[in-house]
């Protein structure tokens, strides 16, 4: 609007250099990425309104850009040359209410564009927090689940592991009680003079011993399952989190006979409390894996390593449980301590 009011009292090249030479100063504002580098082109762009006063019919475009970022030192350059034009009669008198008029819209239109862009910031801030507090939200969801998964899982363990005590410990004995009692009754039965008692009593004696197998081969079921080993071994190595950088891998089936995760658990339990009373590592590791033919447990850390001495108390009763299942137990103090255990599964009952 300005630029239309001032240049028919300019020539038409220098009316067009001002708004080309305004362009580039207010296109300076926008992409200069160094903050006092683009009061460079602003104040160049003022001096020489004061030395071409056909130049100031950019001083709009220029104010715009100034109010927006907040350079308002440019914006007084650009004031005070506009000033210096009018006063000193270079440029038209009558166009002043135009040219200030055309400034007051750029600052209205500035001040509109810094609000919308603040509000657009904020937006963008307010969507990334929410984004992210949504991704906390669902990690701290799953976790919740997962923890009530976990203790779901122990406690219906446990209860198998209650019920099976109380079958053993009870019916159990009752049903052990009756073999007895069974028995003495066939002891004091003539079987030729009483065979039908007698064999009424083998019977009943039979029957009782196919309960007793029955309820042992449940029990001994319940106690399996009851029986996590990889719960067991993740506590195990839990109290070491602290202290040691942990690496845990487990590989196997569910299907692991009890004799066998009770003796790794065991074993893990020793080894940790070993490495925490013997041990200069910073470093654990614990593997188990189940492979085709057999189960093997790995144990080792970083420490200063050395050789062998006697067995002490603790490694002498692993090497007992692994060889009451048939297997093997390797240890190797090279470049840390390293206890290797593999146990056949054809070896098991």
């Amino acid at each position: 609007m300005c630029s239309l009011l001032i240049m028919p009292r300019f020539s038409e090249s220098a009316a067009f250099v001002g708004a080309v030479l305004s362009a580039v100063a207010a296109g300076c504002l926008q992409f200069s990425l160094a903050k006092k580098l683009a009061y460079i082109p602003e104040i160049a762009y003022a001096a020489a309104c004061m030395f071409f006063p056909q130049f100031i019919v950019g001083i709009p475009l220029v104010f715009y850009g100034t109010v927006e970022h907040e350079r308002y030192i440019s914006s007084a350059a650009c004031v005070f040359a506009a000033a210096v034009c009018f006063i000193s009669g270079a440029a038209p008198a009558g166009q002043l209410s135009a040219l200030i008029a055309a400034a007051l819209l750029a600052v209205v239109l500035a001040l509109r564009t810094r609000r919308l862009l603040r509000l657009e910031s904020e937006i963008l801030k307010t969507r990334d927090s929410d984004a992210e507090l949504l991704i906390a939200l669902k990690k701290k969801n799953r976790a919740i689940l997962e923890k009530q998964d976990s203790e779901v899982s122990v406690a219906t363990l446990r209860e198998r592991n209650r019920i099976a005590r109380e079958i053993h410990d009870n019916v159990g004995h009752l049903l052990s009680r009756s073999l007895l009692q069974m028995g003495a009754l066939l002891a004091i039965t003539d079987k030729e003079k009483q065979p039908v008692q007698y064999a009424a009593a083998e019977s009943v004696k039979s029957t009782l011993n196919s309960a007793m197998n029955s309820i042992r081969e449940s029990v001994h079921g319940l106690r399996d399952d009851s029986l996590d080993l990889k719960r067991s071994v993740v506590e195990a190595v839990s109290e070491m989190r602290g202290s040691y950088k942990v690496h845990l891998e487990t590989d196997f089936s569910e299907d692991i006979p009890a004799a066998v995760k009770l003796c790794f658990i065991a074993i893990v339990k020793e080894a940790m409390s070993n490495i925490i009373k013997h041990s200069a590592a910073d470093e654990v590791s614990v593997i188990i894996r189940e492979h085709p033919a057999l189960y093997q447990l790995c144990i080792s850390d970083n420490g200063k390593g050395g050789k062998i001495g006697n067995e002490g108390m603790g490694l002498a009763n692993m090497r007992d449980r692994v060889e009451s299942l048939h297997g093997i137990m390797r240890i190797d103090a090279e470049n840390g301590f390293k206890i290797f255990i593999s146990i056949r599964k054809e070896g098991l009952s």
